[in-house]
């Protein structure tokens, strides 16, 4: 009998799985929290990663954008705080 092929996908934007909104209030709480308000963030975060997500928020905000904002040990990161329960 000829083996089937497993197949792993990723859904990276939410465009294969609905969480009922949680990854949305997740990300403008912690916008909020770090920056004090995620109304930028007012549009669809549909087909988009969170770095594109973030960019797009970030220049609608007119505050700069840095890949770096993603990688362990940056300043956004070593100065955030601590992480709360999603409301």
């Amino acid at each position: 009998m000829p083996r089937r092929p497993t197949i792993v996908l990723f859904d990276i934007d939410g465009t294969l799985v609905t969480t009922g909104g949680a990854a949305r209030r997740a990300f403008e709480q912690a916008i909020t929290e770090q920056l004090g308000d995620a109304s930028a963030f007012a549009f669809s975060f549909g087909g988009m990663t969170d770095p594109l997500i973030m960019r797009r928020g970030l220049e609608a905000m007119a505050r700069p954008y840095s890949e770096t904002l993603a990688t362990p040990g940056s300043s956004m990161r070593s100065s955030a705080k601590p992480a709360r329960p999603l409301k």
